[in-house]
């Protein structure tokens, strides 16, 4: 029976991003199961996209694995950048290749949602709706990303509020090419009123984006149009010092002046799994949550599987 069930599902084609069309029939028993305030997705022609991973889908055994986790995907007339790519952390827009034309669909918080992994033996898999790499990592990578976020100290968050109009201000104007920001505080635990962390910083940059930036520097900055490197680094590393302002202090670093500060500039490529033990991206300001047009954050980059 164990391989019989395992099988079944596999003949079935079942896998992570396998993708289920809403009809009368499944709103029959999917609707009852939803909170109602979110109802409104089990419509027909909308989609059911499994998010649980390839081995647990195909599971012999339905009492270690009952659940399988999806979303529910609406369709969209067209898409908006905003929403792509895990630029905002609450909804989710992207294509699906079906018989080789882009439909567009939506996914939101309301989206999430499991049932009894038993269900799919009754089920059929849309044998034409393709999710394509890129759509599939960003689908993994926006879920994965509900549940990893980095939580910041209280008192981080309160000491730094009055620099949040100076970041933004900040992010506006390096949308374009600056995928992140990261910081590495003195503690992680949290500290008395008043009493400032003492940080270290990384300017991520998306990769092939960092000499396009220092020219966009040379153009739009008057004192720095005959700059050499160093210079346009040091101005970009000045901009996110004082964007924080006196909100905190930072690591001393003799060896970078005129700053003397812990700030350095890295491609996405650059930046180490070493980097990311010890750093976090600065979620709350996010590059990747401000305009249409930002880059995704380097950790967004990687394998769809």
């Amino acid at each position: 029976m164990a391989d019989s069930v395992r099988d079944q599902l596999l003949s079935k084609g079942w896998g992570r991003h396998s993708s289920i069309l809403i009809d009368s029939s499944v709103c029959d028993w999917l609707s009852p199961m939803l909170p109602e305030s979110v109802r409104e997705l089990c419509v027909e022609d909308n989609l059911i996209i499994i998010s649980t991973y390839d081995c647990a889908v195909i599971n012999h055994c339905f009492d270690a694995e009952p659940w399988v986790n999806v979303l529910i995907a609406k369709r969209i007339e067209s898409m908006k950048k905003g929403f792509q790519n895990g630029r905002n952390e609450r909804k989710l827009h992207f294509p699906i290749d079906v018989d080789g034309e882009d439909h567009y669909f939506e996914v939101n918080a309301a989206s999430i949602f499991q049932f009894e992994r038993k269900l799919l033996l009754d089920l059929t898999k849309l044998a034409n709706y393709d999710i394509q790499e890129h759509t599939a990592l960003s689908l993994k990578s926006w879920l994965a990303e509900r549940f990893r976020r980095d939580v910041w100290p209280d008192a981080f968050n309160n000491s730094t509020k009055s620099a949040k109009g100076r970041l933004k201000s900040y992010y506006k104007r390096r949308n374009d090419f600056v995928s992140g920001v990261y910081l590495n505080l003195d503690t992680w635990e949290e500290k008395e009123p008043g009493e400032k962390y003492r940080i270290m910083a990384i300017i991520a940059v998306e990769d092939g984006k960092l000499r396009p930036l220092r020219a966009a520097l040379r153009e739009t900055e008057k004192s720095l149009a005959n700059a050499d490197t160093q210079a346009l680094d040091n101005f970009l590393k000045s901009e996110l010092k004082n964007a924080l302002g006196d909100t905190v202090d930072w690591v001393d670093d003799p060896t970078s002046p005129p700053l003397n500060v812990a700030i350095e500039i890295k491609p996405e490529s650059g930046i180490t799994v070493s980097h990311l033990r010890n750093f976090r991206r600065l979620n709350p300001y996010s590059m990747s949550d401000e305009t249409d047009g930002a880059p995704m954050p380097a950790e967004m980059e990687g394998s769809a599987q």
